[in-house]
């Protein structure tokens, strides 16, 4: 019995779709402990972040870095939204957790707002994941709005795999808020000249 091209090149077909492989996706958001609320009493606080991240960094598929230099895209491991996207959520994640409430009247509502501008974002799994940034965040009261413009450098060792990369990331991600958020507390205590810690 003779098959049809049409035949051979379904064939075809199905061994490149099962011999490809699968695609994976990851957030920067960090997996939550669940555990009871804790009551916390102040003014409440409104966190909002806008995110700018170079386009050349700013791409769904995760881009590594190799020893030699060069840079790998991962066509099969991608952010689960674009990366501006998840960066920002995941900061206001972490801020909200952070500055759920600040000293002040309960009635009382503070806003702080951050504006975070990506310098180098980059990592190789089994080594290292690091952000440069420069952040401005400001802090609006009833009484008062103080602004401040901070700098930071965080690097994370990196676990083995993309999986170990992508964990990196996150602290690293938790460790920038950590500075905002003392940039914010600083900035709420007038106290501009304490925001920023390198």
């Amino acid at each position: 019995m003779r098959v049809g091209p049409w035949l051979l090149a379904a064939a075809g077909t199905v061994i490149i779709a099962c011999s490809s492989a699968p695609v994976r996706l990851h957030t920067l958001l960090p997996v939550t402990d669940e555990k009871a609320a804790e009551e916390v009493h102040g003014a409440r606080v409104l966190v909002g972040s806008s995110v700018h991240i170079p386009p050349m960094v700013d791409r769904r598929e995760l881009v590594i870095r190799e020893p030699q230099g060069g840079t790998v895209i991962l066509e099969n491991e991608l952010w689960i939204a674009p990366l501006e996207d998840e960066l920002r959520a995941a900061l206001d994640v972490e801020l909200d957790e952070q500055l759920r409430r600040v000293p002040g009247a309960a009635d009382e509502v503070v806003q702080i707002r951050t504006r975070l501008e990506v310098r180098r974002f980059e990592g190789a799994p089994g080594r290292y994941a690091l952000m440069e940034a420069q952040w401005r965040v400001t802090a609006i009261s009833h009484a008062s709005e103080h602004s401040v413009l901070c700098t930071s450098r965080i690097a994370q060792s990196a676990g083995p795999g993309v999986g170990g990369l992508v964990v990196a990331y996150q602290h690293v991600v938790i460790s920038t808020s950590d500075r905002i958020a003392l940039a914010a507390r600083a900035l709420l205590q007038s106290q501009p000249g304490a925001a920023c810690h390198e």
